[in-house]
């Protein structure tokens, strides 16, 4: 069984050094290798290509909801489950969410929501797949804006470690074309967790490599702003409160 780890108690440096290891011992299921980079990415490219022809004749609703309804449910599956279970996703579900997150901001979108918040498989089926309905507006805004400004909103550390070690692995892996919206993804979720030296270096990649990335883009002038989340800059406040309590006695 995998030593559980408490993450808010480690330093960005801390952060920085065991990556490695936890991508060793949490990723277990089929996943891009760098040995296989060549075979992975032919893979990529046919899925691209697949993709696109299939939202052509068929439209973008049908088109998406039977290319990418079962890989967000696996994602589902994989950010809620117990690191005691099998992982539910698979070598396929990886390069396909891979190239949607790169593509599709639709899918890249409610992987991030399924983090921050409690969402059942059909909603982030409705914002992967249904981004043009009210329904899908409706669930962006309700697990993104509460980040923003409700120090009361779960912080869910356990799916944003354990979607955070995912698309590090990913992105060791893959080659340039994929790499901008996996950091910028990245760069959002050590948003989340509150390491903001760590999320404005993802984001500083991500822009090298597209320099109109628009989330890396937001993310980095949050970070610069010090518009961290609710949770982040409350603990702020009391610490701040803290010491001028301490140094007042």
């Amino acid at each position: 069984m995998m030593e559980r780890r408490n993450w808010q108690n480690e330093t960005e440096a801390d952060m920085r050094l065991k990556e490695k290891d936890r991508v060793k011992e949490r990723v277990s299921y089929p996943q891009p290798q760098p040995a296989r980079r060549e075979e992975d990415e032919r893979q990529m490219r046919a899925i691209r290509q697949a993709i696109r022809s299939d939202r052509r004749e068929l439209g973008l609703v049908e088109s998406d909801c039977r290319w990418f309804a079962e890989p967000i449910a696996h994602m589902h599956d994989f950010l809620e489950s117990s690191v005691e279970e099998i992982d539910p996703l698979t070598l396929r579900d990886c390069l396909i969410l891979i190239v949607a997150i790169t593509d599709i901001r639709a899918v890249r979108d409610s992987i991030i929501c399924m983090c921050i918040k409690s969402l059942d498989i059909r909603q982030g089926q409705v914002i992967a797949c249904k981004p043009q309905t009210k329904e899908s507006t409706q669930l962006v805004c309700a697990c993104l804006n509460p980040a923003f400004n409700d120090i009361r909103a779960p912080r869910r550390t356990k799916q944003g470690q354990r979607l955070f070690v995912l698309l590090r692995a990913w992105e060791n892996c893959v080659g340039e074309a994929y790499r901008a919206q996996l950091n910028a993804t990245l760069a959002y979720i050590a948003w989340w967790l509150g390491y903001p030296h760590l999320s404005v270096s993802y984001a500083k990649i991500s822009l090298g490599l597209d320099e109109d990335c628009a989330l890396a883009s937001i993310v980095k002038q949050a970070v610069e702003w010090q518009a961290m989340p609710a949770w982040y800059r409350e603990r702020e406040r009391r610490q701040r409160e803290s010491i001028c309590r301490t140094s007042s006695e």
